[in-house]
């Protein structure tokens, strides 16, 4: 049956290959792991005493001024 390549009912497809297309996902799977673990190191540094999250409040609120900005 095969030479006429019939298959049969409850055969399974055959599995295709890995392509380029699974290799680039998974680069950049790796790629935004790497740079995730590379900005959280990045945001102890910025705020070591507070953790990566402190990094987000390192101002208090209202006490952002701009140099050219009109006097309120």
């Amino acid at each position: 049956m095969s030479q006429f390549s019939m298959q049969l009912p409850g055969a399974s497809k055959p599995k295709p290959p890995l392509n380029i297309y699974t290799g680039l996902l998974f680069l950049a799977v790796v790629t935004l792991a790497l740079a995730t673990a590379f900005v959280y190191q990045q945001a102890t540094l910025v705020a070591p005493e507070q953790g990566a999250m402190g990094a987000l409040s390192l101002q208090q609120e209202g006490s952002v001024r701009l140099p050219n900005a009109p006097a309120p």
